[in-house]
């Protein structure tokens, strides 16, 4: 838990809701476009296809957090 708090910055323990908050609003979005791609009444390939979609989602994001990271780690130090 604290290489988490060190890697994403958290100083205070109230600011761990900020990923949780993500987490689950990644889940429920990844749910909802697994339902746009297949109908409702098979439950556990919906759900398997929004938890591929979740993992799918998540590291674009992660790869979107590491690009904004040393972009601005180049502008701070005047490169």
């Amino acid at each position: 838990m604290q290489k988490f708090k060190a890697n994403w910055q958290i100083t205070k323990n109230w600011q761990l809701i900020f990923p949780f908050i993500g987490l689950v609003a990644l889940g429920y979005s990844s749910f909802k476009l697994a339902g746009l791609f297949i109908s409702k009444e098979n439950l556990a390939i919906l759900i398997g296809l929004g938890a591929v979609i979740f993992f799918v989602l998540l590291k674009f994001i992660l790869k979107i957090f590491e690009k904004l990271e040393k972009n601005g780690k180049s502008i701070t130090d005047g490169n």
